[in-house]
């Protein structure tokens, strides 16, 4: 088996887990309540868990330090680049305000947990790349729950929310309880530690299951996918990553393979998520256009299964 079927044979299990959220939700084998249950389980329990299991198993060294530095920094870069991306095509479109805001910032945030987390594992196994995909999340978070509420709802709605409570949440506090065992000589007991990694393990499949019944509870049709939501996945998917991959490989070249593979493929990986699931929820919440928002989530998870593969070969061929 080549590279690339190694590659397919991966995103096809997780393309066949999404299925089966799917057809499950759509013959009604589990009520719709499950679907929200199953987000509740995986954010405040599974994937805090499946976080801590793997950033305390992680051995500290001043590459691990320095690789996570570069993250935390780069990702800011990329998140305004692929903001201006989209800002640039809502202006070209002429989007009203409500509909270029989510235009904005679904170019700009993915779905780096649900997917990002469970993919990241997969096909880096073994590999510190999910401690930078955790780093790329929570740099995410800082903007999404700043910048991001700002835009979404104005100064009133940024000041109605506490944005320190918003960062302070299961999954950023696992990162850091994980992060201070991984640098200090301690450790969990081991029924403990296999109880957690057990339980963390399932945020795969969960994860997987949850998408496809988000996927099949869009209600909105075919008809309502426009060629700005076209464009934004091709932004997304392709453009985004692609050009991230680039500066990547530039970094890399210019100071001698400064940036790790883990670290590499962490970030582009991240980038080529699909769009932010729960931001069709802050939409609903602040006032904005959150059945463009359905649409973008919908229309990216289901491309992503095909440019995800590619995106991949091309960062491994590059590397």
């Amino acid at each position: 088996m080549d590279g690339f079927d190694i590659i397919l044979d991966k995103v096809s299990v997780l393309g066949f887990l999404t299925l089966i959220g799917f057809i499950a939700y759509k013959v009604k084998l589990v009520p719709a309540e499950v679907k929200a249950g199953i987000e509740k389980l995986v954010f405040n329990l599974t994937l805090p868990l499946f976080i801590f299991s793997t950033v305390s198993g992680f051995k500290y060294s001043g590459e691990l330090l320095h690789n996570g530095l570069l993250v935390f920094l780069l990702t800011y870069v990329f998140l305004a680049f692929q903001y201006g991306l989209g800002y640039l095509t809502s202006l070209i479109f002429r989007l009203n305000i409500k509909k270029s805001i989510v235009h904005n910032l679904h170019t700009a945030f993915g779905n780096v947990v649900f997917l990002g987390y469970p993919l990241v594992d997969v096909l880096f196994p073994g590999t510190s790349a999910l401690f930078y995909a955790a780093i790329y999340h929570l740099s995410q978070m800082t903007v999404i729950w700043t910048f991001g509420i700002y835009k979404l709802g104005g100064n009133h709605a940024a000041g109605k929310i506490n944005k320190l409570k918003k960062l302070l949440n299961p999954n950023t506090i696992a990162f850091g309880l994980g992060f201070l065992f991984m640098v200090l000589p301690v450790s969990l007991p081991v029924v403990i530690d296999k109880t957690f990694t057990g339980l963390g393990s399932t945020t795969l499949y969960l994860s997987m299951i949850y998408i496809g019944m988000l996927m099949a509870d869009f209600k909105l049709g075919w008809k309502s996918i426009g060629l700005d939501a076209i464009i934004l996945a091709l932004n997304k998917l392709l453009i985004a990553p692609i050009v991230v991959l680039l500066i990547l490989v530039g970094i890399n070249n210019l100071f001698g393979n400064a940036i790790s593979l883990p670290a590499f493929g962490a970030m582009v990986l991240q980038t080529a998520m699909p769009c932010m699931a729960i931001l069709v929820i802050l939409a609903k919440k602040y006032g904005s256009d959150e059945n463009s928002a359905m649409v973008n989530v919908f229309l990216t998870t289901l491309l992503s299964l095909l440019t995800l593969p590619l995106i991949y070969w091309m960062m491994v061929w590059f590397y």
